[in-house]
């Protein structure tokens, strides 16, 4: 499979290949874990191509590829192939899962910027330490005056 394009029709083919080895893994263990391995990369290269069209600065790129995979698992015994087109629905989901990644971490840097203006005000101007968990730059723990 090449990285920059995914066949429809070859992932439709990896999604029922996967579900029928899913149910004999006990049987054919082999068999099983070489249709999860090829679904895997089908998905690794869905959530590189959503990452390559949608740029999440706040978030890392190694993290949100192995949370697309992760999620186009999870939703795999929700698709219905009657209903739509795989690519479509876990294009869908991932991306869906990607915003609301992306919501979290930006909403995450808001607040830490307003405690970090509350802390400001209330140390008077003078520099403060911040917790642990509140990682800027050394150059941020100065109040602006």
């Amino acid at each position: 499979m090449s990285i920059e394009y995914l066949n429809n029709k070859v992932f439709e083919q990896l999604i029922a290949n996967f579900k029928k080895a899913k149910k004999y893994q006990k049987r054919n263990k082999v068999k099983f874990e070489v249709a999860q391995s090829e679904l895997a990369d089908a998905f690794y290269i869905l959530a590189s191509n959503i990452i390559k069209a949608f740029n999440f600065q706040l978030v890392d790129k190694d993290e949100l590829l192995q949370e697309g995979v992760l999620i186009c698992f999870e939703k795999l015994d929700h698709f219905d192939p009657n209903k739509g087109k795989a690519f479509n629905y876990y294009t869908t989901c991932t991306l869906n899962h990607y915003r609301q990644l992306y919501r979290s971490a930006k909403n995450y840097k808001v607040f830490k910027q307003k405690y970090f203006e509350h802390m400001c005000k209330k140390s008077n101007g003078k520099m403060i330490a911040l917790p642990p968990e509140f990682s800027f730059e050394r150059d941020d723990w100065a109040c602006n005056q």
